[in-house]
């Protein structure tokens, strides 16, 4: 059986999403849907899409479609998300999957009512060292956990933040939402879902309205604390740390790097896999670990199989960075509720 595909968004990250779904036998690559027609004509040259369409609700009304991609601004995502459930598709998106309180009620009331698969491009989850990690944090290998930190530097230019990007209502944010987000769902899938978070956001650029800096202590379920720093306007690229200590050992990692793996009796997680993917589909900064989730949303529709992460579980993520703007607009401690 094949899959009728079809892609909103014609950007950076949609080259990502249509490049390793074009690479599936069981998919068929039906159409894009992009304002910029020559966006849309290097995705129909490139990937193989045989329609386009300026505009994607006549896409969905015209094309018999069982898988939609949305990589666009996350501002646009849940309107997006909502029709194509209603037209019937599986719909696999970009992260963040939403951008404020209401859109995250909105997206856990279509999850009761649609029965199609929703994936979420959050790779971290996926990494060999994650799962490592899993194992030896639910194996109670490092003892009690004393301390927790992720510390993320990277830069981000003007030019990155003159798009949509520098824009609250089209982005639902900036260092938090756009970047840090991929290691606070890690941490979530470490340490379960947050409990209360006191953190602070600071703007240091001109022209721009989301937060290019922020700090965060995160308190998770058993008596564990996660310290959390954030920079877009580091000298460095990219060196997103993460720290795990405990009373019988310790785990450092840079991303899908392991810097240290202090456990007793456990060797190292093998080294992430390359990505195989030509560089012109793939910018420079994005880390590995696409084609997993990818694969993964694939296996839940046609195997049945259970996806590592779910529409709610990437509402966890979304709502722990609100809580931190809350926290920061009031100068208090925060509690979460959970996210059923």
């Amino acid at each position: 059986m094949k899959y009728n595909y079809a892609i909103i968004g014609c950007g950076a990250a949609g080259r990502v999403h249509a490049y390793h779904f074009s690479q599936k036998p069981i998919i068929e690559c039906v159409a894009v849907a992009d304002p910029n027609i020559e966006n849309a004509q290097f995705f129909q040259d490139h990937f193989g899409f045989k329609s386009y369409y300026y505009d994607y609700k006549d896409m969905l009304a015209k094309e018999n479609l069982d898988i939609i991609s949305i990589a666009t601004p996350p501002g646009l995502h849940l309107e997006q998300l909502t029709f194509a459930l209603q037209q019937g598709s599986h719909v696999f998106c970009e992260k963040p999957l939403v951008i404020n309180e209401e859109e995250v009620n909105a997206v856990m009331k279509s999850t009761r009512t649609s029965t199609k698969s929703i994936g979420i491009m959050l790779p971290r989850r996926y990494y060999n060292n994650t799962l490592a990690i899993k194992k030896v944090l639910d194996e109670g290998r490092l003892g009690r956990i004393e301390n927790v930190s992720f510390d993320l530097k990277c830069n981000k230019s003007l030019a990155f933040y003159s798009s949509w990007r520098g824009k609250k209502s089209k982005s639902g944010g900036g260092i938090l939402m756009g970047q840090a987000i991929h290691s606070i769902d890690q941490l979530i899938y470490l340490f379960g879902e947050p409990l209360k978070v006191k953190g602070v956001i600071r703007t240091n650029r001109e022209n721009i309205e989301v937060e290019d800096e922020a700090e965060a202590i995160i308190y998770f379920p058993n008596n564990v604390k996660a310290n959390l720093s954030a920079t877009a306007n580091s000298d460095i690229t990219w060196k997103g740390i993460t720290i795990i200590q405990g009373t019988n050992g310790q785990v450092i990692l840079d991303s899908e790097k392991v810097i240290l793996w202090d456990v007793e009796g456990i060797k190292p997680p093998v080294s992430e896999e390359k990505e195989i993917i030509p560089e012109e589909y793939k910018p420079q900064h994005y880390g590995p670990g696409h084609l997993k989730v990818i694969q993964d949303f694939l296996d839940g529709i046609v195997k049945g199989k259970f996806q590592a992460v779910t529409a709610i579980d990437s509402l966890k993520s979304v709502q722990l960075i609100l809580e931190i703007y809350h926290s920061s607009k009031t100068n208090k401690l925060v509690n979460l509720s959970p996210i059923i």
